[in-house]
């Protein structure tokens, strides 16, 4: 009995200190963080390397806090960066400090602000962009530290149950945007140039405006849904194209961008290729190592496109530059050239004097032919196909606009019959007994005009002067 005495003795001292520690931990540390003595303090430290603040902050267990309005500044040896949060929450282990590791989780942060600019290095030429960086509060661009780095164990950093939810807006260089919605993410560094890796699942985001230089828009708007990661690569080393083989996505997208540009990360098989346009990209993509994965189901539906080839091989001079468009925007004064009609006003009708064809011919670039270079091998096509919307009648309507009612505003007045010519246009659905007409299907309170077009390529024909010895007899009939 004594023992059991002593050891519930011994469990009530324990208890008691535990619960003392906790108590004289939630005190002084909440005392400290609502202190600005602490964050002038912390900001004592290394000012030319980082400065933070918050509204308010709180901890209810050791080594977890809570954030209100934070921010914070600070520039590394190439990179200036601020940001800004609504509220912040994390824990962090603490013992692993001793050992230059890192470990946070339990991230929870929402409405964030990301900012970065380069520090300024004297290689790269920063004229046509500078403007367009970011501000970064209390640091002036200046120029980046280029010295070689001085050996010393780097810190290893690992975060972990990272949930993002809210707005996010983010300017880096000279590209900002935005987006809104939720994301999980784990990441791991390692700094001084060591490894970086990130995993990002569950994102659900609705993408915002995206520009270059402020006033380029590369991205009007879209949805972005799945999962998205780095795998471990040293960013120095993996600059450009050379990050692609560390990218994984599979995810669901359906944005509307004015740069088809990320097609070219597709097509580097197809060597000096420049690709750029804009539409709305819609589908599934799945990507990893580098290659698409199969489940991918992209589809681009271009506004606009522009393709360039650049010093290709053969018959090609070096240098040369062939560019070809699609779908190209027209400038303000194009001629566009159609059908050569007729008009006649006595009998109200339209005749296509000779329909416009259009012909594409071969590449000399790429085929060799035989053809005159005035008139060239191709094919030629009808580019217009009319869709009938309403139909004029058969029949000509004529009369005194002051006897007959209803005379449309198009009749015409025939000076021969001292009257008014005109075809009535037949109601929707109405067709006589000839067949004029349309009735097109009705469905929701919408008509569907449709048209089967076939569309016909026809090699060009040219007329040869043929010299033979064959002699025709006439034609007879019975009348001779």
């Amino acid at each position: 009995m004594q023992q059991k005495a002593q050891a519930t003795t011994w469990i009530k001292r324990i208890a008691v200190t535990a619960l003392l520690v906790e108590v004289t931990y939630v005190v002084l540390l909440n005392l400290a963080l609502q202190l600005p003595l602490t964050q002038t303090l912390i900001n004592k430290i290394k000012p030319e390397k980082f400065h933070i603040s918050w509204e308010s902050a709180w901890t209810w267990y050791p080594f977890r806090v809570h954030v209100q309005g934070a921010k914070g500044n600070g520039q590394a040896r190439s990179q200036q960066w601020e940001f800004e949060a609504e509220s912040v929450s994390a824990s962090i282990d603490i013992l692993p400090l001793i050992f230059k590791r890192v470990w946070i989780d339990g991230v929870r942060v929402t409405d964030v602000s990301y900012f970065q600019r380069p520090r300024l290095k004297p290689d790269k030429d920063y004229s046509a962009i500078m403007e367009f960086f970011p501000p970064i509060s209390g640091r002036d661009i200046i120029p980046a530290i280029t010295t070689p780095k001085k050996k010393k164990r780097a810190w290893h950093v690992d975060i972990e149950d990272i949930e993002l939810a809210g707005e996010y807006q983010y300017w880096i260089q000279n590209f900002k945007g935005g987006m809104k919605g939720a994301l999980n993410a784990e990441l791991s560094v390692v700094s001084r140039g060591g490894l970086f890796s990130l995993a990002v699942a569950g994102i659900d985001m609705q993408l915002r405006p995206h520009f270059i230089n402020e006033n380029f828009e590369v991205l009007r708007s879209g949805d972005l849904k799945g999962a998205f990661g780095l795998t471990p690569m040293v960013p120095q080393q993996s600059k450009g194209l050379k990050m692609l083989p560390h990218v994984v996505v599979d995810a669901d997208i359906n944005v509307d961008i004015n740069s088809l540009r990320f097609i070219e990360a597709f097509t580097r098989s197809f060597g000096s290729m420049n690709i750029d346009g804009g539409g709305q990209v819609d589908g599934h993509l799945n990507m990893a190592d580098g290659k698409v994965l199969a489940g991918t189901d992209l589809t681009i539906d271009a506004d606009n496109i522009d393709v360039d080839f650049y010093d290709k091989q053969g018959d090609i001079p070096p240098g040369l530059n062939i560019r070809f468009y699609y779908n190209k925007d027209l400038p303000i004064g194009t001629e566009l050239k159609g059908d050569i009609c007729e008009w006649n006003e006595f009998d109200q009708k339209e005749t296509v004097l000779s329909p416009i064809s259009h012909k594409f011919s071969f590449n000399s670039d790429f085929f060799t032919t035989n053809a005159n270079v005035n008139l060239p091998d191709g094919y030629t096509y009808n580019p217009h196909h009319s869709v009938k919307l309403r139909v004029y009648s058969d029949y000509i309507e004529v009369g005194d606009k002051n006897d007959v009612s209803g005379v449309p505003d198009y009749s015409f007045f025939s000076n021969y019959e001292q009257q008014w010519r005109w075809r009535d246009i037949y109601s929707y659905g109405f067709v006589d007994s000839s067949g004029n007409g349309v009735n097109y299907p009705f469905l929701n309170g919408e008509h569907y005009p449709f048209a089967d077009v076939l569309f016909l390529q026809t090699p060009l024909m040219k007329n040869n002067n043929v010299f033979n010895n064959i002699i025709f007899q006439p034609i007879i009939d019975n009348c001779e």
